[in-house]
């Protein structure tokens, strides 16, 4: 200390040295610079490519543990971007059911009742809230999601998501978490979920989609010919894109026709069609002028008929006891109706012993005006196989509706 203070009265460059650097002074300690490190500060993510020509056996080896090869919604691998999901508790839950095998891909697609009530029970935090839906998730390369749906006669679900896009988050959180819309992906969808930027997902966005990409995107996909027959982007209540599936729904995916068969008919198939048609016309022994007068006498007898037959279905369908909407119970279903035109008619709750005439009788008195000299039927389309109510006294339970809530459609003839 006295070295130091001495060197400090001096003034000069050697004081300030003396203060510091002398050795016999005791002045403060100066530890030795550290060593220099390399180290990794991020994982890198098992999906984003590698430039060192690993990628591909990492991805092998993923897979081989059940976990999958790519930075997959589905298959619970990790993104380096992703804010909210727990990966660890993900892949755990999942089990061998993200084998690459193909029977295992068609259990995963279709899911689980365990894992369905698991994924939809009340959420303890973020990562339960935003969790994706991994219990009907197909695990699978785009061109084996379009091979299965093709052997099961199934409709593609796509979901391409970003994990910067909290639209995507909201699409796990509230829409597919919804039970009704679940329960009608499971029956006539397979479902796919992936990151824009996994190794799957940048193959669909480079068939599909354009700069700048509209994310998040669902769209629904015939795995016949690859055609995307409807897209939307943002986020999609449930409810808005449960109208848009059961329009697909109702539609039999049909194998695609070969050369022969559509075009291959020959001279007896047109010669059947032409008769077909002669014996169908009703005008085709009327006189010329009789065949012009027919339209204005059809539309002269319309006119004076339209309140006459609007007032005889108002009473015919009067016939049918409605009574009031029960409350919630446990033979209680909130039913939904597609109705012929493609409206929907609004969800309203009834039991399951009531009768088909009644509930005809809810729509019309709704609004949606039905006809008393055509048949309708209700047709459960989540039922394998369908099946339809025709019968005005038969009760809904005959058309096995259960759950707190369906969508039904109903067809006239």
């Amino acid at each position: 200390i006295e070295g130091g203070g001495g060197g400090g009265g001096g003034g000069g460059d050697g004081g300030g040295g003396g203060g510091f650097g002398g050795e016999g002074g005791g002045g403060e300690f100066v530890r030795a610079p550290l060593a220099q490190t390399v180290d990794r500060l991020v994982e890198m993510p098992h999906g984003l490519f590698r430039a060192d020509g690993h990628g591909r056996a990492h991805r092998h080896a993923a897979r081989a543990s059940g976990m999958g090869g790519m930075a997959s919604v589905g298959d619970g691998v990790s993104h380096a971007k992703e804010a909210f999901r727990n990966f660890e508790q993900e892949a755990s839950s999942l089990g061998t059911a993200g084998g690459a095998e193909p029977e295992d891909r068609a259990a995963a697609a279709s899911g689980s009742a365990g894992g369905a009530a698991s994924a939809l029970k009340k959420p303890r935090n973020l990562a339960d809230i935003y969790r994706p839906p991994l219990e009907i998730c197909f695990r699978g390369t785009l061109d084996e999601l379009r091979a299965t749906g093709i052997e099961q006669g199934r409709w593609l679900l796509v979901n391409i998501q970003s994990p910067t896009e909290f639209a995507s988050q909201q699409l796990n959180a509230d829409t597919w978490r919804d039970e009704a819309l679940r329960t009608v992906i499971g029956a006539h969808f397979l479902f796919w979920q992936q990151y824009f930027d996994s190794e799957y997902g940048a193959q669909y966005v480079r068939y599909y989609l354009r700069e700048p990409l509209p994310l998040p995107h669902v769209a629904v996909i015939d795995p016949r010919t690859g055609q995307l027959c409807k897209a939307l982007t943002g986020f999609v209540s449930a409810e808005r894109l449960m109208d848009l599936l059961m329009q697909y729904a109702d539609r039999v995916l049909q194998p695609m026709p070969t050369l022969g068969n559509d075009f291959g008919g020959g001279g007896d198939g047109a010669a059947g069609g032409q008769e077909v048609q002669a014996q169908n016309s009703p005008s085709q022994n009327l006189s010329a002028l009789e065949q012009a007068a027919l339209p204005l006498a059809a539309e002269v007898t319309a006119e004076e008929s339209e309140e006459l037959n609007a007032a005889s279905d108002d009473r015919y369908w009067a016939g049918f006891e409605v009574g009031p909407e029960p409350e919630p119970g446990p033979e209680v279903v909130q039913i939904a109706v597609r109705m012929p035109d493609g409206s929907r008619a609004t969800g309203r709750r009834y039991t399951t012993f009531t009768v088909l005439g009644s509930v005809l009788s809810a729509l019309h008195a709704a609004g949606h005006r039905l006809s008393a000299a055509r048949t309708y039927a209700l047709v459960n389309t989540i039922a394998q196989p369908r099946m339809t109510l025709s019968d005005l006294s038969a009760p809904l339970s005959s058309i096995e509706v259960s759950g707190k809530q369906m969508m039904l459609m109903l067809q006239d003839s």
